[in-house]
């Protein structure tokens, strides 16, 4: 009883925060949502000044040294259920010429610019119209929690449309695979690594024409562009995130960050100097994180290099 209660009153509780905190949202917090899960409690809302209905992710956030940009993100709704995307600093899309072309936003003079674990500070692409941020605090003024709006739009994910049309025609299935290539490229293009990217994580949109767009970046990594395209070498290899998102080789230079003290010399990139300029590039990297030399040595005297599988590497 004491538990039915407490849910009851979760919405004043959070209008009463967001007040707090001098953030006067025009906004109305319904009650939350069945589908409630590790990510974080789910409310139905009411963008009062537009009447607009948002889905409110209500979320502790434990990565206190970084501060998220939250936009107002696309989310999905059906009869059946009702599901939200959670990416807190990644708006998925523009139309340009007719075709969905993924981008990642700058970060506005009025937000805080986002910081990785290891103090690099990304300012991305072209600049984000006020009227699509809906929301953005720094994630501390809230004791550690973090909310994030999305609209709620029309459309069905391609795992949904695969169960609910069990047998299709060649002709759909090359369409919807023609389109996930192209969001591929454009993904890729941007530098961005989905790392979570399922059947369930793929929107399909039929109006105004025909897309696939890929939602749900909560795991997504951006891409180290100079040895991305330098190298051509796996991207999950060169990834950069944050705690708890690593991937490949960053993964394990944080973990050694951590456990190795010992001093290396400065010029141990001229100690180990492989003949190839592609692997000259890799020893550059390795100079600047030596201990991870062994493990790179081991992937670049692979007959397979630079096609060797990241896992190579003690993660």
């Amino acid at each position: 009883m004491a538990s039915d209660e407490a849910q009851k009153l979760e919405p004043l509780r959070l209008e009463l925060q967001l007040q707090a905190h001098q953030l006067n949202w025009p906004l109305h917090v319904g009650p939350p949502l069945s589908n409630q899960g590790a990510f974080g409690r789910v409310f139905d809302g009411l963008w009062t000044s537009t009447q607009e209905a948002v889905v409110i992710k209500y979320q502790r956030h434990s990565r206190t040294n970084r501060y998220v940009t939250m936009l107002d993100i696309q989310s999905l709704k059906s009869q059946s259920e009702q599901a939200c995307t959670h990416t807190p600093y990644m708006m998925l899309y523009f139309d340009q010429g007719g075709l969905p072309e993924y981008r990642l936003y700058p970060l506005q003079k009025s937000i805080v610019p986002v910081e990785y674990y290891v103090g690099v500070k990304a300012t991305l692409c072209q600049t984000l119209p006020a009227a699509q941020a809906k929301a953005y605090f720094d994630i501390e003024s809230l004791g550690g929690y973090m909310i994030i709006f999305y609209k709620i739009t029309n459309g069905i994910t391609v795992q949904q449309y695969i169960q609910q049309n069990p047998v299709i025609s060649e002709r759909q299935a090359k369409n919807i695979i023609i389109l996930i290539i192209l969001n591929m490229h454009l993904v890729k293009r941007s530098l961005v690594y989905h790392n979570d990217l399922t059947a369930s994580n793929m929107f399909l949109q039929t109006q105004p024409y025909p897309r696939v767009l890929f939602i749900d970046f909560g795991d997504a990594d951006v891409m180290d562009g100079y040895t991305y395209n330098q190298l051509k070498i796996p991207p999950d290899m060169w990834t950069t995130n944050y705690p708890g998102g690593l991937r490949g080789t960053f993964h394990l230079i944080i973990n050694a960050c951590q456990e190795c003290k010992q001093q290396y010399p400065q010029n141990i990139s001229q100690t180990f100097v492989p003949p190839q300029q592609q692997q000259q590039a890799i020893v550059e990297q390795s100079a600047m994180h030596p201990w991870i030399v062994n493990d790179l040595k081991a992937v670049i005297d692979n007959p397979q290099f630079p096609y060797y599988h990241w896992k190579v590497f003690k993660t």
